[in-house]
């Protein structure tokens, strides 16, 4: 007996000096303590920049899904202003094709193809007015004199284009085209009217006829009888200035029969 006791007395001692035994996780393994640091501050604001540019991607993509698709924000009204030479109201029927498209999609581009069929628009300017109003400002070719068609007076630009008509001469404050050569020479229809092209507004207001029998003789005839010698299509800016000078001088205006600027350094009147 005393044997026994001492045997369990040892296996006791030895219990005791064995490690504890650790928990083993439903793996086998041992659990293991993970020990969290904090996220470094270059880490969260990068990641804080992140979730904002993704906010702003998806906001940027619903406001323009609403400007650009929404019916709200549709064209309804169309208003013009600007022509002269050309009817309005045909200018808003040609433009109605438009309406129900929304807003931010018309542009200069979309409205000029509706009406540059017209032959005296040469550009559109366009301003959209939210919710749902275009305005279309239409930019008109210059008319710089009168070609006589049967019973009609046609208005021609510089370039001889024909921009619209009226019934009467009186209609049309610009000066007339005529002479055999100029209807049937080219070159001498495109001096004239580069020639009527150069002049500024107020001269050409007081102009009745123009005419030449070659490019080199261009001449103007004023309201008023007098008669001015232009000569070819040289100098035009420096002839325009001069002559426009001399028909504001008082010796000058309503007394010389001729104004000759066919050398425009060396101006003469008669």
């Amino acid at each position: 007996m005393p044997r026994r006791g001492a045997a369990a007395g040892l296996l006791a001692r030895w219990r005791r000096q064995q490690p504890e035994p650790s928990h083993a996780s439903p793996a086998g393994r041992p659990d293991t303590t993970v020990v969290s640091f904090p996220e470094p501050p270059r880490r969260k604001t990068r990641r804080r920049l992140l979730i904002a540019a993704g906010t702003v991607v998806v906001l940027l993509a619903v406001m323009t899904s609403v400007i650009f698709l929404s019916p709200a924000l549709a064209v309804k009204t169309i208003t013009v202003d600007g022509a002269e030479l050309t009817d309005s109201g045909t200018l808003s029927e040609a433009l109605e094709p438009l309406k129900g498209i929304p807003l931010a999609r018309v542009g200069e581009r979309e409205v000029a193809a509706h009406v540059d069929h017209f032959p005296a628009v040469e550009s559109v300017e366009v301003v959209a007015k939210p919710p749902s109003e275009l305005h279309v400002r239409i930019i008109e070719r210059t008319p710089v004199a009168v070609l006589k068609d049967g019973k009609k007076f046609v208005l021609i630009d510089e370039s001889g284009k024909a921009l619209a008509s009226v019934r009467k001469r009186s209609e049309a404050k610009l000066p007339l085209i005529d002479g055999a050569n100029a209807a049937e020479d080219s070159d001498v229809f495109a001096s004239i009217t580069g020639v009527l092209g150069a002049l500024q507004p107020e001269v050409l207001k007081q102009l009745e006829h123009a005419s030449a029998r070659s490019v080199d003789s261009v001449e103007l005839q004023l309201t008023n009888g007098q008669k001015v010698l232009w000569g070819n299509a040289g100098q035009q800016e420096l002839k325009a200035t001069v002559l426009q000078a001399l028909l504001q001088a008082k010796g000058v205006k309503g007394k010389a029969s001729v104004i000759d600027v066919s050398t425009p350094t060396r101006p003469v009147t008669r």
